[in-house]
Parts: C-alpha cells; sequence; structure tokens
C-alpha cells in the first residue's frame, strides 16, 4: 500500500514549536520512504519524521530541508505492527512571508509478505 501526503507550514513556525501533522498508516513493514520539496522553498521548509517519541527520518539527528530537492529511501524494513499504526511529521518554516509545501510518499507491506 502507498500512502501519499501534502503537508503545507504557514510562514514563521519555529523547530521549537513545529507543526504536527499525523501520518496514518496501517500496520505493517515500511519498506519506501520519499519526500519531495519542490521549487521554492528555498531550504527554509524542515522535516522529521518520528514514530511515537523517536525519530525514524532522518534517523540520525537532523532535518530534511531543500528547494527543488527530493529524498529517496528504498529497500526499507522498518516494522510498524503494533497500535497506534501511525507516524508524525513535525514540520517547521523560517521564511517569514510565504507558507511552503512538501510531500511525503511511504510505501507499507504487509508484515507477512516480508516475514
Amino acid at each position: 500500500m502507498v500512502y501519499a501526503f501534502n503537508i503545507t507550514t504557514l510562514a514563521n513556525v519555529s523547530e521549537v514549536s513545529p507543526t504536527r501533522t499525523i501520518l496514518k498508516i496501517e500496520k505493517g513493514i515500511i519498506t519506501s520512504f520519499f519526500v519531495n520539496f519542490p521549487p521554492g522553498s528555498a531550504g527554509l521548509l524542515h522535516l522529521k519524521v518520528l514514530r511515537e517519541f523517536s525519530q525514524i527520518f532522518p534517523k540520525t539527528t537532523g532535518d530534511f530541508h531543500g528547494d527543488d530537492r527530493y529524498f529517496a529511501y528504498r529497500r526499507l524494513a522498518y516494522p510498524v505492527l503494533f497500535a497506534p499504526s501511525e507516524l508524525y511529521a513535525h514540520t517547521w518554516n523560517v521564511d517569514d512571508t510565504f507558507a511552503h509545501s512538501l510531500d511525503i510518499h511511504i510505501t507499507v507491506e504487509s508484515a507477512g509478505v516480508i516475514i
């Protein structure tokens, strides 16, 4: 199952108080994760994705940001096997004038297919 999310974040949203968007998915194994920053955000829009309270994308500290930039992660095997089967996108936008959007695509396979 492929899930697509478009998230718009208003201007002047800080990392300390990010916009939190729930990404509802089915239980299973995340096998791919993609983020697209369309042209125009000038690297001012940022993203972290969490499961419960742990940052999972990017796994290291830091965040995704860019302008006309696409991040692609294939061949993943990240399990989401218990409730709640959702992720949390934390976005912030340091642009003082314009809102900016990004796209997230997540592929989830049933656990029986992978195991």
